[in-house]
């Protein structure tokens, strides 16, 4: 399973990242500035989603994608 988290930067979105990693899930992160150290294991993309290029360019590194979680702002 391949899973998109937006806002997978912050401390929910670590949370989450580690509980798809777990389950044995390939999990592509996105923020725009990644400022603290990730989970191994977590692929990381940097992107501004509030564009249509940085979304383009999110989806196109991690699909195809089965599951999107949205935390940007959360």
């Amino acid at each position: 399973m391949q899973v998109l988290i937006a806002g997978a930067g912050g401390a929910l979105g670590a949370a989450v990242v580690d509980a798809f990693l777990k389950e044995g899930a390939t999990v592509f992160g996105v923020d725009r500035a990644w400022q603290k150290p990730h989970a191994s294991g977590l692929r990381t993309i940097s992107a501004d989603l509030t564009t249509r290029e940085g979304c383009a360019l999110a989806v196109s590194q991690a699909e195809p994608v089965d599951v999107l979680v949205h935390l940007v702002g959360g």
